[in-house]
């Protein structure tokens, strides 16, 4: 999940808001083979690719986000 955690305040918030529900429907749908990885995407188009990139380094096979896409 890419998300602008490090953006302006309110920016922030709203990151900090979906990264919590995004664990918790994790949390009730009770499935250990799911793994949540969340990515700072700095609110940048330059952020969301380097983001992108670390997380299928990292073995993502879905992405969701960024929050912010032209």
């Amino acid at each position: 999940m890419l998300l602008p955690l490090s953006g302006s305040p309110q920016t922030a918030a709203v990151a900090k808001g979906m990264k919590q529900a995004a664990e918790l429907a994790l949390f009730e749908l009770e499935a250990p083979s799911l793994q949540l990885l969340v990515k700072d995407d700095k609110g940048t188009e330059e952020g969301a690719r380097a983001a992108a990139e670390e997380a299928i380094k990292g073995g993502a096979e879905l992405i969701i986000g960024p929050l912010f896409a032209k």
